[in-house]
Parts: C-alpha cells; sequence; structure tokens
C-alpha cells in the first residue's frame, strides 16, 4: 500500500499512457471475439 503512495505521478502519467491503448486493444479483441461467438448462434 505504502508502494502506491510512493508512486510518482510523472510515472503514474507514463503508466496510463503505456496501458490506455493496450486496455483498448484488449476490449477491442474482446468485442470481436463476442461478435463471432454471438452473431453466429443468435443472427
Amino acid at each position: 500500500m505504502m508502494s502506491v503512495i510512493a508512486f510518482s505521478l510523472p510515472e503514474a502519467i507514463i503508466l496510463r499512457k503505456v496501458l490506455k491503448p493496450r486496455i483498448i486493444m484488449v476490449g477491442y479483441l474482446f468485442n470481436l471475439l463476442m461478435e463471432g461467438i454471438v452473431s453466429p448462434i443468435f443472427p
């Protein structure tokens, strides 16, 4: 818990810039996967 408090602001900003595109990519791929599974079952 203390490590989170010690975590500097510039690092947090960099981390968010790095992680955000990955989260969007994972969400996009998950959405594609769901479409691929659900669409053939429920046209």
